[in-house]
């Protein structure tokens, strides 16, 4: 069975899409290139994707304003803990950014434990997609034939001790 990535911002139908970090410079990125509003003046009836987000008060990235868009609802994990659960559970796509130094990993943990809830596995499926730094494999030793690692690999990760 081969899967056909699909292109987030061609689905037909609206997606509620939390991306952590989203003031950081992947954060913009990604949700500039899943962004469909400006796509959907020229469809009739169609609505855009939602997005949700959280900030990562360390990272500025370039940015002056604190979110990259008006259009991205905010969160807050510490300050309103079962609400933000609540969302992350409504998402359909939880891109959750640990790429950087200054992420919060308090927060990366509370996605991940919203994720578990036994309430949110009977609702509906969610698509999550983490991304970490790449020095994660930094000490792990190559595979014997040369080929990439994929998510099979996991449990052979050896960071340095830093990451």
């Amino acid at each position: 069975m081969s899967v056909t990535p699909a292109r987030v911002h061609a689905l037909s139908e609206a997606k509620r899409i939390l991306i952590t970090n989203v003031n950081g410079l992947l954060g913009h990125e990604l949700f500039e290139q899943m962004r469909n509003d400006h796509i959907l003046i020229h469809q009739e009836g169609a609505e855009p994707h939602r997005f949700l987000g959280t900030l990562n008060p360390g990272c500025t990235g370039g940015m002056v304003t604190p979110s990259p868009s008006d259009t991205i609802k905010l969160l807050e994990a510490k300050s309103k803990p079962k609400t933000f659960a609540k969302q992350v559970r409504n998402a359909d796509y939880v891109i959750l950014d640990i790429s950087q130094l200054g992420c919060d990993l308090e927060e990366a943990d509370a996605v991940l434990k919203a994720l578990k809830c036994e309430d949110a596995q009977a609702e509906k499926d969610q698509v999550l997609v983490v991304i970490s730094s790449p020095m994660v494999w930094s000490s792990s030793k190559p595979k014997e034939d040369g080929q990439p690692f994929s998510d099979e690999d996991q449990s052979r990760r050896i960071p340095l001790p830093k990451f």
